[in-house]
């Protein structure tokens, strides 16, 4: 029996039992609530099977997204290593050209300094004399000339110079 009934109602029109009158309204409320979302268990089967192939679909679709972003990824990484090696190549052939070019430099100050002594080593040579000197020293009047001059004259080295 409902709690609204009219035996139920005081003369001043107030319900005698106010709590069950407010249990019993959010009963019937639950009730409507929840019986419109009930369904047939067939339909409830039906309908997680349907999720399932969804569901299934979804996570197949999103494992070979991700296995090709894990395949650029990869690539990616490749690319970067490649970059990183030619880089490093590049690095190796630029130290190996100034190394060259360092040897060359070298070998032509070596050739010059060569030609330098070949073309004339100067001396000291006096008007009279029959040594040539390194330094002039002594008496005398000393003038410079190249090695190769001073040896076509006839001069000998100077014992205390050489």
């Amino acid at each position: 029996m409902l709690p609204c009934s009219k035996r139920d109602y005081k003369k001043d029109g107030k319900y005698p039992n106010n709590k069950r009158l407010i249990v019993c309204s959010l009963l019937a409320g639950v009730i409507a609530f929840t019986g419109v979302g009930i369904t047939a268990p067939e339909e409830m089967e039906t309908s997680s099977a349907e999720k399932a192939i969804e569901t299934t679909t979804i996570s197949t679709q999103s494992s070979s997204e991700v296995q090709a972003s894990k395949e650029k990824e990869e690539k990616k990484k490749e690319e970067e290593e490649k970059q990183k090696k030619l880089a490093k190549e590049k690095k190796k052939k630029e130290e190996e050209k100034q190394r060259i070019e360092a040897r060359q430099r070298e070998e032509e100050q070596f050739q010059q300094a060569q030609q330098q002594d070949d073309v004339g080593e100067m001396v000291y040579v006096t008007p009279t004399g029959e040594k040539y000197h390194t330094h002039p020293h002594g008496n005398g009047d000393f003038s410079q000339t190249t090695l190769e001059n001073a040896q076509s004259m006839g001069l000998e080295p100077c014992k205390v110079c050489y």
